[in-house]
């Protein structure tokens, strides 16, 4: 948290602790203050140049069930399960705001079972059905944390679980001051999923995976059900070549 004493001025040792527990970044706070003292935020947070659809061989259908062009692809998504390359990662940061106030993770979804519940389900069904192992890694928040790590301390799901934080920001003022509460006390707010990356490799968890052999992660919301672990779709991102495949409903 370098660069934090002019960041956080005389911030209290108790919320210093709490920010770097969740990788807050002093730096990239001071520079977002400059930035709004110099009105350049307004400038370079613009899309320029042309946008343009993408590009149809971009896109590719799923093959259809039963079809041997998708059996092709289930069994090289299969294989690849098997072989210990596919972890499962979920999104499940964010505010705890939208729910009620709880966790979104652990509201109920279905038949008394929550999305964590319900997601963590299909892994295992796939995991048990190939005799594989396919690690789940879990982000989460600084407002979904604790919670998060007390619903998976009661499951009894046979699957490496792995929970990361995602960061922690200030809220500003228009003027670019911190924002403080009627008792003083700072605003702090999770950065959003854009940090991803950052926090992967940040706590580990991204090189723990590729050390045990991980290649590929299937990257979901925690409430998004109908991404499921479907090895025809593993399949088809590694035909396809790319670094990244986008699955999307028509």
């Amino acid at each position: 948290m370098s660069g934090s004493n002019d960041a956080l001025g005389d911030t209290d040792a108790q919320t210093r602790e709490f920010l770097l527990r969740f990788g807050f970044d002093a730096e990239r706070l001071a520079e977002l203050r400059a930035r709004l003292h110099a009105s350049a935020a307004r400038a370079d947070n613009h899309v320029v140049g042309e946008l343009e659809p993408v590009d149809a061989e971009a896109l590719r259908a799923l093959p259809n069930p039963g079809s041997e062009e998708h059996r092709e692809l289930t069994e090289a998504g299969e294989a690849a399960i098997r072989a210990g390359r596919v972890g499962v990662l979920m999104l499940a940061g964010g505010m705890a705001t939208r729910f009620g106030a709880v966790v979104k993770a652990l509201a109920e979804a279905y038949d008394g079972k929550s999305f964590l519940d319900l997601k963590l389900e299909d892994a295992a069904r796939v995991a048990s059905r190939l005799d594989a192992r396919v690690p789940v890694l879990i982000m989460s928040s600084f407002a979904t944390d604790e919670a998060l790590r007390a619903a998976l301390g009661d499951t009894n799901v046979a699957l490496p679980i792995e929970v990361f934080a995602q960061e922690v920001s200030l809220r500003l003022t228009p003027d670019g001051a911190l924002h403080r509460d009627a008792g003083g006390a700072l605003s702090p707010y999770a950065t959003g999923h854009g940090d991803l990356t950052f926090a992967l490799r940040r706590s580990g968890a991204l090189r723990r995976f590729v050390d045990a052999g991980g290649e590929l992660l299937l990257m979901s919301n925690v409430d998004n059900l109908v991404a499921t672990l479907d090895p025809a779709v593993i399949g088809a991102h590694l035909a396809g070549g790319k670094v990244v495949t986008a699955e999307v409903a028509p």
